[in-house]
């Protein structure tokens, strides 16, 4: 009656014994027994694990089809029943045998996890190796086997991946946040690498106590909301907003988010860019398209974004405003006589003149090749008498103190703006135009 015993070991809890009786509470007759010993047999053989049962002397009791099919896979002997576990099996090592002697002398049940080279091959087996008990004797151990090793290659693969993914994340350059979606921990941080601490000046850990609205200046946290809704309907959002760092600085981050599902729960993955340098650069490349960039004035683009502006304002306010329409007379003969050079210098001397004669709120501008602008803004504290005298002062003594071969001179054209009378700033620069050329030519009159 072994294998009953064997099979109980193995399918009953632990300290519990069955006994098998009738129906009428007497014990089983022998055949009956031995119904049972073939019932349990043939269960043993339809068990999806390896079991094999050695004695006190190390010989094999019982070998199960599960590991004949798995020893003759490795070519190893399945003829092995009443032989010793030393002979069959020369490669179990002296720990596996130190093992089987534990659980003889306390009768307790070990798992062991083990790495076993067959036939060039690795495997890896979990064991359990469970005492057959006759009173207080172990009279058995049972082994079960069971072999591991693609589930151990699987985890293997999967930590590796996880492992590269991780350094992947950890290494990036650009603030990657896992962010939660569900309850009361919307918005909630449960991930975020270095660069995201290092871009607000946080702690990894502080960062996974705050919600990334905290991060957020208070425009930016009023779309949050509707940008998480957004990612959780299925989108990918691109959006530029602003961020706080841990000292109160505020900077522009390029966003790029979308959900993923992890374990059958919604999150946020987030990806974030510090754009303060783009956006410097592009605030450099948008004044330097408004910039005459010989002379450092605005030039005709931006004259007339702005100009358009304060006409609007002049509307508004009922305020009439003056502009100088102004030509630098002679300078396609210095460029003759001294060449490009010369001329461009005599344009920046013309330029500098022009901002010593205004105020920093005048809108000064160079539109063309000789031709400059001023828009006088708050031109009723101007006298434009006062105003062209005092540019014609300008200019005689810059002649004075450089002995040039030429005389710098200018025309001056002056136009108003009337609320009352509005036109479109090509018409009233038009007027100015028309009024420097009068008097460009009354000077030649003067010459003649």
């Amino acid at each position: 009656m072994l294998l009953t015993t064997i099979f109980e070991s193995i399918t009953a809890p632990r300290n519990y014994r069955r006994r098998f009786v009738t129906a009428n509470g007497m014990e089983p007759s022998e055949p009956v027994k031995m119904t049972h010993e073939s019932l349990y047999r043939t269960t043993l053989d339809l068990i999806g694990e390896c079991v094999h049962v050695i004695d006190r002397n190390f010989r094999i009791l019982v070998f199960n089809e599960e590991l004949k099919r798995w020893c003759r896979s490795l070519g190893l002997d399945t003829e092995v029943v009443g032989h010793s576990m030393h002979e069959n099996f020369p490669f179990l090592t002296a720990t596996v045998l130190e093992e089987y002697q534990t659980v003889f002398d306390t009768g307790k049940t070990l798992i062991t996890e083990e790495n076993t080279t067959v036939a060039g091959r690795e495997y890896i087996t979990e064991t359990r190796k469970i005492p057959v008990m006759e009173g207080d004797k172990v009279v058995a151990v049972i082994t079960v086997i069971k072999d591991i090793t693609e589930r151990r290659n699987v985890e293997k693969a999967l930590l590796e991946s996880e492992n590269r993914y991780r350094m992947l994340f950890e290494s990036a350059g650009d603030a990657i946040f896992i962010i939660d979606t569900e309850g009361e921990k919307t918005g909630q941080i449960v991930a975020a690498n270095r660069a995201a601490a290092d871009m607000h000046a946080y702690t990894v850990d502080e960062l996974l106590a705050m919600n990334i609205a905290d991060l957020d200046t208070p425009d930016a946290a009023l779309e949050a909301p509707d940008r998480i809704k957004q990612t959780l309907r299925g989108s990918w959002i691109k959006a530029e907003i602003t961020h706080r760092r841990k000292d109160g600085t505020v900077f522009p981050v390029e966003i790029s988010a979308g959900s993923i599902e992890i374990g059958n729960h919604k999150y946020i993955l987030a990806f974030d860019r510090d754009i303060s340098k783009r956006k410097k650069l592009e605030e450099k490349l948008h004044v330097l398209s408004l910039t005459d960039e010989l002379t450092g004035l605005m030039n005709r683009r931006g004259f007339f974004s702005l100009a358009e502006q304060q006409l609007k304002l002049s509307n508004r306010l009922k305020r009439g405003l003056f502009i100088l329409y102004i030509d630098l007379d002679n300078l396609k003969k210095i460029n003759d006589a001294l060449g490009h050079k010369e001329g461009d210098l005599v344009l920046i001397k013309t330029a500098n003149i022009l901002k010593e004669c205004f105020r920093d709120a005048d809108v000064i501008a160079r539109i063309g090749g000789d031709e400059f602008v001023v828009m006088l803004m708050g031109s009723v504290e101007y006298n434009i008498k006062d105003l062209t005298a005092r540019l014609q002062n300008n200019l005689e003594q810059y002649n004075r103190r450089n002995n040039h071969s030429y005389e710098l001179s200018l025309s001056v054209g002056v136009a108003y703006y009337d609320p009352k009378c509005p036109c479109s700033l090509d018409e009233l620069l038009g007027h100015g135009d028309k009024m420097m050329y009068k008097e460009k030519n009354q000077k030649q009159k003067l010459k003649l």
